[in-house]
């Protein structure tokens, strides 16, 4: 199997980012921005996942270790990873496994056939003379370097052929998220989103099994909405409904309730949410991004 590489495309408008500006203006700003771009590093292996792999499965690493592997003083990892996640450029999930945001969206990958296609392009132009030696002239008797040479054309001609089969190879199978679930004819996610679910909203009834039920209500929502954000941010606005999350009685919304087409457009539109009318979740997060406006204009950003 062809050795894969991975690597992070950094965006020429990455220091134009609010966010970084904010985080170079803190004390220590500038170490805290090197930490940010350590942490994607280390997180591309595992799509933004910041852990150590043993054995097939991944844990997460504590401060301490953070600090060894990334060599950062232990109390900018401290600081800095509160104020990567007030600012959304981390989250820390339930199990304390740190997710890098924005890693998946800017990943690149090549094999190492891929690299040598590159490499072997970069010749060309030096190569066009020496290409042209390998027309016969058919008046002459060829010599025994012109055979060489031309039988050299040939081999790097199949090679070029190689090369780009594999490059095309590589287009196929290189995507972003949307566009792999995309090329799946739309088949929803179904074990992301019960593990967003369960990550999310560990206080809720836990899916035991992933039933045909199931996956037929996930099916039909998939349908309207069919990314991933979504559910995050769904399952992040059940949380702050206190009849969901059963705060005011006995009653605890479960996997299948949220998902039922009545009870999920009702969550949608805000009806559980503490008396409070939404005109949908897109609503909610724009009077959510407002307020996000307004704490940045107050320049209160002590972590």
């Amino acid at each position: 199997m062809a050795k894969r590489f991975y690597w992070i495309k950094l965006m020429d408008s990455f220091f134009d980012d609010d966010r970084i500006k904010l985080l170079e203006e803190m004390d220590n700003g500038k170490d805290y921005v090197i930490f940010l771009l350590k942490l994607r590093l280390k997180s591309i292996n595992h799509k933004g996942l910041v852990g150590m792999e043993l054995n097939g499965t991944l844990y997460p690493y504590n401060e301490k270790m953070l600090a060894t592997i990334t060599n950062t003083n232990i109390d900018i990892v401290r600081s800095a990873v509160s104020a990567f996640q007030k600012l959304g450029l981390a989250t820390k999930l339930d199990d304390g496994m740190l997710y890098m945001e924005q890693v998946e969206e800017l990943l690149g990958s090549e094999t190492d056939s891929a690299q040598r296609m590159r490499r072997l392009r970069e010749k060309e132009k030096s190569n066009e003379l020496s290409a042209s030696q390998c027309d016969v002239n058919v008046r002459e008797l060829p010599s025994q370097s012109d055979v060489e040479n031309a039988s050299q054309c040939d081999r790097d001609i199949d090679i070029d052929k190689d090369i780009e089969k594999d490059k095309d190879t590589e287009k196929e199978k290189t995507f972003t998220q949307k566009q792999v679930l995309q090329r799946e004819n739309g088949k929803p996610p179904y074990d992301k989103i019960l593990e967003y679910y369960h990550s999310i909203l560990p206080e809720l009834p836990r899916v035991a099994k992933l039933t045909d039920k199931r996956k037929k209500m996930i099916n039909a929502r998939w349908k309207e909405y069919n990314t991933l954000d979504f559910w995050i941010e769904f399952f992040n606005h059940v949380r702050d409904s206190k009849f969901l999350m059963g705060k005011t009685s006995d009653f605890k919304a479960g996997f299948d309730f949220l998902l039922t087409e009545s009870t999920f457009y009702k969550t949608l539109e805000g009806n559980y949410h503490n008396g409070k009318k939404y005109a949908g979740l897109k609503a909610l997060l724009e009077e959510d991004n407002a307020k996000q406006e307004s704490v940045c204009a107050s320049n209160d950003w002590s972590f």
